[in-house]
């Protein structure tokens, strides 16, 4: 790569090239004609060859230059549009959003702001993953993402946690299960000793389950799902019963299951934006960070579900 020859030369010698006028050209550069001649003359030397071939009334490019313009407007074009880009980057207008969330928290938290966010601003590309809790941390910490909706798994010091809403845990059970004849509260220590199907530890839910809920219901774990799509699957299948939060208790309904809220005591988790600790924001991101936390107050949030501010972190 020529050390001599730069985008400066490429543009002077490409309006030279379409005024067929150093004069002109040099008054549309904004630079004094002799500067121009100079730097037309540096690529020349530079390159060995004759770009113009001169007159007293015209001036009219060599075969050589003839060779060099649309290769020179193709590496100007490319320029051009990289800064053109990296200015919408950093005004938030172009660029690619990463975003990951549990999956029972995108239709309720996220769908209504991505779609928004995408009407307001077409060009940024937003990739969505959905996993459990220890993986999506892991996905924050790693840089795979911007950021995660999702509960608390661990103290990583490396993470921050600015807390969104909390939802009750609540019981879900296939319309066919003896709990679902009634609608009322129900008690931990009133749910069955058998049939029970919790979760893997590695999603939040699970980690919960493992540490509570023999000691608040007196019954012992069983079956084990990784995710509720899983969960739903099963229910109906060996007719038992799960352990929920009001978010996927939401979904339950929907799809026909029977749900009952669970008192003495009340139990909730909190619902976490995590991003990485010291990590520049970037300027896409802020946009729908922005997006994100202005639309909480008008959200219609399910039965079991509160907003939360910063102060319960």
């Amino acid at each position: 790569m020529s050390k001599v020859v730069n985008i400066r030369h490429l543009r002077s010698f490409i309006a030279v090239a379409e005024h067929e006028s150093f004069t002109a050209a040099a008054e549309t550069l904004a630079i004094t004609q002799s500067a121009l001649t100079a730097t037309i003359r540096q690529i020349e030397t530079e390159t060995g060859t004759r770009l113009f071939d001169r007159t007293t009334r015209r001036v009219s490019l060599t075969a050589e230059g003839h060779h060099l313009l649309p290769e020179a407007r193709r590496v100007l074009l490319r320029f051009d549009g990289a800064i053109s880009d990296l200015r919408a980057m950093a005004q938030g207008q172009r660029g690619e959003l990463k975003i990951a969330a549990a999956a029972s928290l995108i239709e309720v938290l996220l769908a209504d702001t991505i779609r928004r966010y995408k009407q307001r601003n077409p060009e940024i590309k937003v990739v969505l993953s959905d996993s459990n809790a220890e993986h999506l941390e892991d996905m924050v910490l790693s840089g795979e993402v911007d950021f995660a909706l999702a509960a608390r798994f661990s103290q990583r010091p490396e993470l921050d946690h600015e807390p969104v809403v909390a939802d009750d845990y609540m019981c879900v059970c296939d319309p066919q299960h003896p709990m679902a004849k009634d609608p009322s509260p129900l008690d931990w220590a009133d749910l069955p000793k058998t049939g029970f199907v919790s979760f893997t530890p590695d999603t939040g839910v699970g980690a919960f389950l493992s540490e509570q809920f023999a000691t608040l219901s007196g019954a012992s774990r069983t079956d084990e799902v990784s995710s509720t799509t899983t969960l739903f699957a099963l229910l109906p299948i060996i007719g038992g019963y799960s352990i929920v939060p009001a978010l996927v208790a939401a979904r339950a309904r929907r799809e026909g299951f029977a749900v009952r809220q669970l008192n003495n005591p009340r139990q909730s988790r909190q619902i976490y934006l995590m991003s990485r600790r010291m990590r520049a924001i970037s300027p896409v991101s802020k946009l729908f960070y922005a997006e994100f936390k202005g639309g909480l107050d008008a959200r219609r949030l399910p039965r079991g579900v509160r907003l939360i501010g910063p102060e319960v972190d």
